[in-house]
């Protein structure tokens, strides 16, 4: 079972709050379960599922977003995050929600994506044991990270703070600098990256591996690298930037990261060690 192959994945991922936890700070981004963004009720064969494996604040919402800008790479969201699903439920009208998301959300080429987070991965594995209809071998996988994972742990400490995730979101908590809270997102960003590559690793993945960094400056050329990846390079591809979302980033998260490297060689030169 596919469940049993990934039991580190189905671990972390279980402890996750469910919908109808304890209220959570961070505001969901509605937009992403309205109509507007589906596509003409699909009913073919498919072929061209791929995941983005990520971690928190790598880039996929963008590198999402430049992919439906396209109209041929699906609508690849956080379809298995377990905060999503009830919304996803809700608009399935108690039917089966994943025959409902690949009906609505695969582009009329028959490319499905979908975005994945590490702690999301026994969700995604527990589907595939349950869903008759796909398979792990039916994906391609495309891995994205950011060069820069110091500012990449700036990022994701600041939307815990601020509850937006999303440039689309209003940021509703206090900032304030914390250098534990950074540390914390810089190790969980170097593990979770360690997981997926175990992942692949384990399973002999055949993955596109991309660097943020890269996205942004040649988003046409990285558009090209996925469609040929994923199988579609046949298809008629041009990227619409009206579609792209801005950056979060600002000089708040520069003050962020400047303070922190500048606490880091303090504490070094007055022996309080290299880790921490």
């Amino acid at each position: 079972m596919i469940r049993d192959t990934f039991n580190y994945g189905f671990t972390k991922a279980k402890k996750l709050i469910p919908h109808g936890g304890r209220r959570r700070k961070t505001a969901l981004w509605m937009e992403q379960f309205e109509a507007v963004h589906d596509f003409s009720d699909f009913a073919g064969a498919g072929g061209h599922q791929y995941v983005i494996c990520s971690t928190p604040r790598s880039g996929s919402h963008y590198l999402g977003h430049l992919l439906y800008s396209t109209g041929q790479f699906g609508y690849p969201l956080e379809y298995f995050n377990p905060v999503n699903i009830p919304f996803w439920q809700d608009r399935a009208e108690k039917k089966n929600h994943i025959d409902f998301i690949l009906r609505k959300r695969t582009s009329p080429n028959g490319c499905f994506g979908i975005k994945l987070h590490w702690s999301q991965m026994g969700f995604f594995c527990r589907f595939l044991d349950q869903y008759s209809g796909l398979d792990l071998s039916d994906f391609s996988f495309v891995f994205l990270t950011r060069e820069d994972k110091l500012s990449q742990a700036v990022s994701a400490a600041r939307a815990q703070q601020s509850g937006a995730y999303i440039s689309d979101v209003e940021e509703r908590g206090r900032l304030k600098y914390n250098r534990k809270l950074i540390q914390k997102k810089l190790s969980r960003t170097i593990s979770d990256e360690a997981s997926w590559r175990y992942f692949f690793a384990l399973n002999d993945i055949n993955y596109l591996n991309l660097k943020f960094e890269d996205v942004c400056r040649s988003p046409d050329e990285i558009v090209m690298q996925i469609a040929k990846h994923v199988g579609i390079a046949d298809s008629v591809i041009h990227v619409n930037k009206a579609y792209l979302k801005k950056p979060q980033s600002d000089n708040l998260n520069s003050e962020w990261k400047r303070r922190f490297i500048e606490e880091s060689i303090l504490r070094r030169s007055t022996g309080k060690g290299w880790l921490g």
